[in-house]
């Protein structure tokens, strides 16, 4: 029993490492980027160095896979919610400069 929770325990890590660093690899530029994707692919392979059945290695792309879209869309709306702040903070500026 204790060994399928350390396996299922990993699975989780070594997914969401994965997921986790080829979103920010979608988010940054060239040279900050390739780290992202170098560090994605060594993950890859340790899972698969120490995994050697098919369902773990499909059950590891697909939640890299499943990571990787959680980790874009909060990233996103992060940035969303940070330019409307920035918007209604020169709003506000704009307002008290026509008040004054």
């Amino acid at each position: 029993m204790g060994g399928r929770i350390k396996r299922l325990l990993l699975l989780l890590l070594f997914s969401w490492g994965s997921g986790t660093l080829l979103s920010l690899f979608s988010f940054f530029g060239f040279p900050v980027s390739t780290l992202f994707s170098i560090g994605a692919i060594v993950l890859g392979v340790l899972f698969f160095k120490k995994f050697h059945k098919l369902g773990h290695r499909i059950a590891f792309i697909a939640l890299a896979i499943f990571f990787y879209f959680m980790g874009v869309i909060t990233m996103a709306v992060a940035e969303y919610a940070r330019q409307q702040q920035d918007e209604a903070a020169a709003a506000a500026s704009l307002i008290l400069q026509n008040i004054i």
